[in-house]
């Protein structure tokens, strides 16, 4: 499942590194019961600075992989979720498709 959402962030000098400090802290504990976070990663695409955070965790006895990324320039931040079964992310094509979700996360367009 791949889902986006982003929104217009205020113009003050430092807000976007400010916002990434905070949330840095606050994603490096888990989110839900059960969660075991793996990794959180900054990310610079050009203009675009954010984090990437790794998490495995179970719905319903399934554990999922998670990755989460918040991306944001001076105007805009976008988090996107990318969540995929740990069975199937094992397989070749869930490996495939994980890696397209990702690709189409990290090479959006953000202004």
């Amino acid at each position: 499942m791949l889902s986006v959402t982003a929104w217009k962030t205020s113009r003050e000098p430092g807000g976007l590194g400010a916002f990434l400090a905070r949330k840095e802290k606050e994603l490096a504990a888990p989110q839900v019961e059960g969660e075991q976070v793996r990794a959180i990663e900054p990310v610079k695409l050009g203009h675009v600075r954010g984090l990437m955070r790794v998490s495995i965790a179970g719905q319903n006895d399934v554990p999922e992989m998670i990755t989460m990324f918040f991306l944001g320039t001076e105007n805009t931040l976008v988090l996107a979720t990318h969540s995929i079964a740990l069975a199937e992310y094992r397989t070749e094509e869930g490996k495939a498709q994980y890696k397209i979700a990702s690709d189409i996360i990290l090479t959006m367009q953000i202004h």
